[in-house]
């Protein structure tokens, strides 16, 4: 039964990337805007709704998050300029500021993990971020797509 229930959300936080992805391409710059709602609503079906392990929950959410940020920076409407790429990275940072707590908290809260791991937990959390960041920090610089 959770099995099922675990993968009814997951698959919905997937759909709901997916959406987000089809609204920032086609009404810029919703996409955008609504960046930080659609993560918390990501982090909180994963971390609350699921019966995976802590460590499958982290995954999953940052494996989406990667999606939502390589995805709207290559197919985002508009023009991909500096500009654009910074607001861009400032409503994702606003949507990690909101989701990390919650995450951190269910981290902590688990029963499953030893302390020692708990703290790696966050720290590979943290260099995930940044590296993300270093990798794909000027992904999709002068890419445009007409707006209609």
């Amino acid at each position: 039964m959770f099995k099922a229930n675990s993968l009814l959300f997951t698959t919905i936080s997937i759909i709901l990337v997916l959406v987000h992805l089809y609204i920032g391409h086609y009404f810029a710059p919703n996409g955008i805007d609504k960046l930080p709602v659609t993560m918390i609503i990501i982090t909180i079906l994963i971390f609350q709704f699921t019966k995976f392990k802590i460590l499958v929950k982290l995954g999953v959410t940052l494996s989406l998050f990667l999606l939502l940020d390589i995805g709207l920076k290559l197919y985002a409407g508009g023009t991909h300029d500096y500009e654009g790429l910074d607001w861009m990275n400032l409503f994702y940072f606003i949507g990690i500021v909101i989701c990390s707590p919650i995450i951190f908290y269910k981290v902590f809260k688990s029963n499953e993990l030893i302390n020692t791991t708990k703290i790696l937990t966050v720290v590979i959390f943290i260099v995930f971020l940044y590296f993300q960041n270093y990798l794909f920090g000027n992904l999709g610089v002068g890419k445009s797509y007409p707006m209609n």
